[in-house]
């Protein structure tokens, strides 16, 4: 098949640490986005958040949830 010759190879661009709530982990992903800048937005189920990964980044930033379950402002419910 024609697409066997593509190249298998794999990096880690987010998180990569394990399952957590820390900067750099992440907790059950719910989808991603990627920008023309190569920033990564990932809705983090589990944490309730939505977090962005810069280009070449170590660890996300919250771009908004991270504040538990709920349905206030500040608060994302389920992904």
């Amino acid at each position: 098949s024609k697409f066997n010759a593509w190249k298998q190879n794999a990096i880690t661009v987010a998180a990569g640490n394990g399952r957590g709530q820390e900067l750099n982990q992440l907790n059950s992903l719910g989808g991603t986005v990627i920008d023309k800048n190569k920033n990564i937005f990932i809705a983090d189920c589990f944490n309730h958040r939505i977090v962005e990964w810069k280009y070449n980044a170590k660890e996300g930033q919250i771009i908004t949830g991270g504040n538990d379950k709920g349905n206030q402002m500040y608060q994302l419910y389920d992904c």
